[in-house]
Order: structure tokens, then C-alpha cells, then sequence
């Protein structure tokens, strides 16, 4: 189970997103070493083409991999991640956010963690960051998926451009 959250600067750029989605698709279909070097050579297929492509934007993305009952994440550029797991939120970002698509390599960023029932991954748009706190975080994965969802949309629905996706795992392997 792959997921995957694009978000470009400046908006509106989904076309760049879905591209740079497709992208990272076609090269872990193919992949056949191990998850973590798949989705980080995914992820700088993307800002490869996304820089041959010529138009200069800043995107940023976070691939969450589910599989034997781990979620491996890997994120480059500003984005960022919240896990929900034993009553504690954890936000994972990468440590430099040099966006895919511009002129630098970006480093891309790995974490795994291993997923329970009742976990909560939330991959969102850099905003959530200056609408809610940390608290407000932690209050929003601590309920439903449905209650969170109408949070998420009562707190971005005055935004520009945003994107969240939440996750539930229920299908463990």
C-alpha cells in the first residue's frame, strides 16, 4: 500500500504534483530492492524529472509504504508527517527541506515505524503547521477518523491551496 502527498509552491501546481506522484508510482512498480533505497531513488526520480521539465517549482512530498505491518516514510522537501500511535503524536519532517524540483539535490529524509491498530498517519499540506499547534494536533488524531477529517476541513477550508491525507491502517499484514 503506497501513499503518496505532493504539495507545490507556488500554487496552483497540480499537474507538477501528479506528475511527480506518477513518477515515484512507476519507479517502485519496478523497484525490486529493498523499500527504503526504492522510495528514496523514487523520490529523486521525481525532482529529476520535475527539474528536465524546466518550469521552477518547489514541491514537496511525503511517501508513506505500508507493508508487513511497518509504514516506511520518506519525505523531501517542506513537508512533513504526523504518526499518532500509544496515545503520542510524532511529527516527522525531513532536516533539510530543499524542495524536489530546484537546482540542489534534495536529501530525502526515512523513517519506519511499526504500525498498530488504532494508529493515525496524517500527511497535510505545510500549512497545518501556522493553523494548529502541536496540541491541536494531538487533540485531532486522538478522535475519529471521521471527526478528524471535519477538523482538518474546518481549519484549511479558508486556505488557498491545501491537501491532507489521513490514514487508518486497518489491513495489517
Amino acid at each position: 500500500w503506497l501513499y503518496t502527498h505532493a504539495e507545490v509552491t507556488p500554487p496552483p501546481g497540480e499537474e507538477a504534483c501528479r506528475r511527480a506522484i506518477a513518477c515515484v508510482e512507476s519507479v517502485l512498480r519496478e523497484w525490486s530492492l529493498s523499500y527504503t533505497s526504492g522510495l528514496r531513488a523514487a523520490l529523486l526520480r521525481a525532482h529529476q524529472e520535475q527539474r528536465e521539465r524546466g518550469r521552477q517549482v518547489a514541491l514537496g512530498m511525503t511517501c508513506a509504504l505500508l507493508r508487513g505491518g511497518q509504514i516506511y516514510l520518506a519525505q523531501a522537501g517542506p513537508t512533513f508527517a504526523y504518526i499518532w500511535s500509544a496515545g503520542t503524536v510524532r511529527r516527522v519532517a525531513p532536516a533539510n527541506s530543499q524542495p524536489l524540483g530546484l537546482e540542489a539535490e534534495p536529501q530525502v529524509q526515512l523513517h519506519r515505524h511499526h504500525v498498530e491498530a488504532g494508529d493515525v498517519i496524517l500527511m497535510a499540506s505545510a500549512s497545518l503547521s501556522r493553523l494548529v499547534t502541536q496540541a491541536g494536533i494531538e487533540a485531532l488524531l486522538s478522535s475519529s477518523v471521521e471527526e478528524a477529517a471535519r477538523d482538518l476541513y474546518r481549519l484549511a477550508r479558508e486556505e488557498a491551496s491545501f491537501s491532507a491525507l489521513l490514514l487508518r491502517p486497518s489491513y495489517l499484514e
